[in-house]
This record gives structure tokens, C-alpha cells and sequence, in this order.
């Protein structure tokens, strides 16, 4: 090859571009037109993002409020025994949150934004069931509930995607230019049995403080990732003939057993067989101030709670880490045998008619090749929660919520997934039946997000922010979500020893 005529230039490509790649080459195979649009990947790119199960720790508008009921533990495992009910069930709960810097929609499809960049992705959703939430006594709740999660994410260091690639040949050729980079994609879903205990550890007429703990126990339902490190080639150019040769790179690959061919999965019980159980735990404190002149009337406790001057919350929320086994294909591959063509990586992934026959295939081209067995573990979204809510007149309130993600998901050695919120201010205006709620945004990419929510009864429903997307012209963005809630609590004024006569003088 060093006598070769051709023009030798270093390069390498795009994790999520080659993964693509060979989803659309596995298909061409098979003759289905339809799938190798580039749109219809672009709707697979965002389906595996955010559809595996049905955002994230919390329901932004309801931070700090003392009618969240049993969804106050999902900020705060202290806060339920500070709340407003002495009994509340929430049947139902749905929370989506997405992020991405390079995809955006126009009126007929999803875009991609040109350039070369470092592309993420960053999606979560939470379903929640079955959550309820009792007061045993003014000094002790206890809550619980399921929940199904699941959280996404994808990085590459800087490269070059462009709305006109159709084939790794015309990637490799628009990336020619780019310094040598790699990227990953982590998923992990899992189910979760929540049980919350939370309780008054002092009171006096100054205020209350309360500490609570919830213990998860979880199922590993789903998980796979995929890496690629330093993937290098060179250019090769005879004109009118230019060819790209692979040189150097690692990666590794791997699925949960859930997705291998060799096991029956056949119903959600052999889903379930198949899973791992792990726990989880979270653990918080909270101090209410009650305003000057409230401290009494012990016998009209919920209205007590309700009529506090400011409250301040800390909360270690979601540590641990999901368990997962290896499906047969999972495996770690690196240095490529030289030369390998872009012509030679495209037969080897249209050959093969299923998953391992690819994996095995392309693990031909490679001289170091190590199989993956036994447990894999992906840590929880481990975050420090600093919350602070202050009344300020009657049913008006703002609160605000620092969320500090204690693992990142860039660290390539360790799987991790995180949230994407920072900072959130939220102005309310809140009864017992009725809300308004204006949540504003720091997120941990640096942008700046407004949504607001309303409280009809039962029903919360709420936007993480207004603008999804935006134009090319206005640097692209697909990113917001929302959030909705059915909550069933009193809602008369009964004359009992937890009533609730709200905001009145």
C-alpha cells in the first residue's frame, strides 16, 4: 500500500452514523424500500431514545407544593408527611423530557444539523402507577407506588453529519477532514416498587423538621450500549476511484438477555424472569417555617401546614445501580486487519441475515476479539436536590430546585445515566382544586426553558417548555417534554381533625 498512487488522509467516523449505517444495510438486504429513507431513521433514532417504556425524577410544577401528595417523594422522600392530605392515590402519572443539539423538525420531517460538532442526545420517561400516599398520625406517612423508567443518551466527540448522507462511502467522505473521534449510546429501562416512609423528627412553635427515606426495588428490564473509540481510516484517491481503508480504532457492544435470540421471550413473565432484581435508595430532610403568629391551633393541622412562611428540602435521590446479564452477542473488538475497505465492512453487514451472524461477521475484521458474560451494571441518575419554597401571599408561592447530578454519562469506562435539569424557578398560584404554574429552567446544557402547567381538579397537566423546536436559521434544537398526573384526594372542607380551610384568614 506505500506504493500506492492513492492520497492517504487519517480520519474516523461517527458512532450513531455508523450504527445507522448498518441498521439501513441490514435492511436493504431484504428489499423494504420504505426503511432506508433517512426519515424513517431518523423517527428509529428518536423511538429508541424515547420509547421503550412508558421524564424523569419529578414533575417540575409540583416541586415544593404541599399538595404534590405521594409524588413529593419523588424530589423529596420528607416531603409527604409535610403535605397538605392526609390521604391521596395517584393512579396514573406519564413525564417525558428530551434534549438534542443537532436534530430538529420542519413541517414534513425531522433535520439534522449540519457541521461538525459533538451531536447528543439526552431523553428520559416515567410512567408512574398506583401511587398512594396515607398519614398514620400528624407525625408519620407512609407512601408508595410503581414506576417504569427508562433513560437514553448519545455522545460522539466532533464530527460531521449532514442531512445528504446516504451510505457510510459518503460519510466517510464528508468526515475526511475530521480529527479521529468516537462516541457511545447508553439505554437502560427498568421497573420500580417504591416504598416511602417519612416522618417528623422535631417540632416546636418556630417550625418542623422532617426526614423520610424510600427504598427501591427495582427490575432490570432492558439495557444495551454501543461504543466506538478512535475508529481511524485513510483516503485512498486514483481518480476517478477514491477509496477509505479502516486503520486503527476499538469498540464494544452489548445487550441485555432480554434481547437474546436464544432465549424464549415469549409474554412480560419471561421479561420479568429474566430481569435482575437490585435496590435503590433515597433519602432527604425537610424543615417547615411556619409564619409569625401560626405556630398554634394543633387541632386544624393541614391548615397548619399549609400557612408556613418558607420550607427548605435536601434530598440524595436514586443511588444504586440497575443488574443486567450479557445476551451471547455482547462482545469488545479492536485493531482492524489491515487494509479493510469501506466495500469489504459493507458486505460483512449485508450478509448477515440476524444479529449474531453480524456480530460474528464483523468480528472477523478485527484481531482482538473478547466476549462478553456474566452481570453488566448502569447506575441510577445519582443527584443532590436543594429545594426552597416561600410563600408569598395567601395561595402564592415560588419555589426554586437545584439539581446536582453526582455521575456523568460522558465517563466512557463506567455506564451512568443522568437527568438534564440544573435549576428550575417556579411561580404558583395553588388551591386545593386549582393551579397555575410558570416553571422556568436552567438545564444542564446551558439553555434556558419556559413551561407552564395547570391543576383542574385531579388533573395536572404541564409543558417543560413552549418552543420544542426551532428553524435552522435559529440554531436547531429538538427539546421540551411534558408531564400529566391524575391525583385522587378530599376535596371538601369537612370539619374533622385534617381539615383543610385553605388560605383563609
Amino acid at each position: 500500500m506505500q506504493n500506492s498512487p492513492f492520497i492517504c488522509k487519517q480520519n474516523s467516523f461517527s458512532t450513531i452514523q455508523l450504527f445507522l449505517y448498518q441498521l439501513n444495510s441490514i435492511y436493504r438486504k431484504y428489499n423494504l424500500p420504505f426503511l432506508m429513507s433517512r426519515k424513517f431513521f431518523l423517527y428509529l433514532l428518536l423511538f429508541l431514545i424515547c420509547g421503550e417504556v412508558l421524564r424523569a425524577q419529578s414533575y417540575h410544577a409540583l416541586h415544593g407544593s404541599p399538595f404534590a401528595g405521594s409524588s413529593a417523594r419523588f424530589n423529596n422522600p420528607a416531603s409527604p408527611v409535610l403535605g397538605a392530605y392526609n390521604w391521596e392515590v395517584a393512579p396514573m402519572g406519564v413525564q417525558l423530557s428530551l434534549f438534542s443539539n443537532h436534530l430538529w423538525a420542519d413541517s414534513s420531517s425531522f433535520r439534522v444539523r449540519p457541521g461538525l460538532l459533538r451531536h447528543q442526545i439526552h431523553g428520559n420517561l416515567d410512567l408512574g402507577l398506583l401511587n398512594f400516599m396515607v398519614k398514620l398520625s400528624p407525625r408519620l406517612a407512609v407512601s408508595a407506588g410503581i414506576r417504569a423508567r427508562t433513560y437514553n443518551h448519545y455522545r460522539t466527540q466532533p464530527v460531521n453529519i449532514v442531512d445528504t448522507t446516504t451510505s457510510l462511502f459518503s460519510f466517510l467522505q464528508d468526515n475526511r477532514t475530521t480529527p479521529s473521534i468516537g462516541g457511545h449510546i447508553l439505554h437502560q429501562g427498568w421497573l420500580q416498587g417504591d416504598i416511602n416512609v417519612s416522618g417528623v423528627l422535631m417540632s416546636n412553635k418556630s417550625g418542623r423538621l422532617s426526614a423520610g427515606v424510600t427504598l427501591q426495588i427495582m427490575k432490570g428490564m432492558s439495557a444495551a450500549f454501543f461504543q466506538m473509540r478512535q475508529i481511524t481510516f485513510q483516503e485512498f484517491t486514483n481518480p476517478p476511484d477514491t477509496a477509505y481503508v479502516f486503520s486503527g480504532g476499538s469498540g464494544r457492544f452489548g445487550l441485555s438477555s432480554v434481547y437474546d435470540p436464544s432465549i424464549s421471550i415469549n409474554s412480560f413473565k419471561d421479561v420479568m424472569n429474566q430481569s435482575k432484581t437490585s435496590l435503590g435508595l433515597s433519602w432527604g430532610a425537610e424543615y417547615i417555617r411556619w409564619e409569625d403568629g401560626e405556630d398554634g391551633d394543633e387541632d386544624d393541622e393541614e391548615k397548619k401546614l399549609l400557612r408556613y412562611n418558607w420550607k427548605v428540602g435536601i434530598s440524595l435521590m436514586d443511588l444504586g445501580v440497575n443488574r443486567f446479564q450479557y445476551a451471547g452477542s455482547s462482545r469488545s473488538w479492536g485493531d482492524p486487519i489491515y487494509p479493510i475497505t469501506d466495500g469489504m465492512l459493507e458486505n460483512k453487514l449485508t450478509g448477515a441475515p440476524d444479529l449474531s451472524s453480524l456480530v460474528d461477521s464483523v468480528s472477523t475484521l478485527f484481531t482482538s476479539i473478547n466476549p462478553y458474560t456474566g452481570i453488566f451494571r448502569v447506575s441510577l441518575p445519582t443527584k443532590l436536590i436543594i429545594n426552597f419554597d416561600k410563600r408569598i401571599y395567601k395561595g402564592i408561592f415560588v419555589n426554586t430546585n437545584l439539581s446536582l447530578n453526582l455521575l456523568s454519562d460522558a465517563n466512557s469506562r463506567h455506564w451512568r445515566t443522568r437527568e438534564n435539569n440544573l435549576l428550575g424557578i417556579t411561580p404558583r398560584w395553588e388551591s386545593r382544586g386549582l393551579g397555575v404554574f410558570l416553571p422556568v429552567q436552567l438545564t444542564q446544557q446551558g439553555e434556558i426553558w419556559a413551561g407552564a402547567a395547570v391543576k383542574i381538579g385531579p388533573l395536572t397537566v404541564g409543558l417543560h417548555h413552549f418552543e420544542i423546536t426551532r428553524p435552522l436559521s435559529r440554531e436547531p434544537r429538538l427539546r421540551g417534554g411534558g408531564y400529566a398526573m391524575l391525583s385522587i384526594h378530599p376535596f371538601g372542607k369537612k370539619k374533622t381533625p385534617g381539615k383543610l380551610d385553605c388560605w383563609e384568614n
